[in-house]
Parts: structure tokens; sequence; C-alpha cells
């Protein structure tokens, strides 16, 4: 069966330093397995701000969007 050099260097790695695999699963733990925290996503959700589909260029001019605030924001004055 074939394995890709990468495949075969991390096997090799992991066999040299058992304790790698600590260190990675600690890691992980550090990073990725926690628990949500409500009080934190619900400040989240709140403190966001709509964005303009037009974020790096002007709206463009209508008769109706003549004091529109997006489109000023990303014309330079």
């Amino acid at each position: 069966m074939y394995e890709s050099d990468i495949t075969l260097f991390l096997r090799e790695l992991m066999q040299n330093d058992p304790q790698l695999e600590v260190l990675q699963k600690q890691n992980r733990a550090t990073w990725w397995d926690r628990k949500p925290d409500a009080d934190q996503n619900r400040r989240y959700r709140e403190s966001r701000v709509a964005v303009s589909g037009y974020a790096y260029f002007p709206l463009p001019e209508t008769p109706h969007s003549a004091g529109n605030k997006l489109s000023s924001a990303s014309s330079p004055e």
C-alpha cells in the first residue's frame, strides 16, 4: 500500500517521540475541546454590525441613495 512522504514522516516522528501525542492532546484541549459559553455567544451576536455588500467600493448613486451613509464610508473625503 502506498503511503505519502508526509505520512511516513509523521509516523516516524510519532514513533521517535511518544510525548508528542500527549502534547498534541493537551493543545487540542486548549483550543478546540471547550464547552460553548452561552453568555459570550450572546454578547458576540449582540455586538455584530451589519456590513454592506459594497464594503470596498462606493454604492452606485441613485435618486434614492443620495443621503445613504454607506456610500460615504468608502469614499475618500
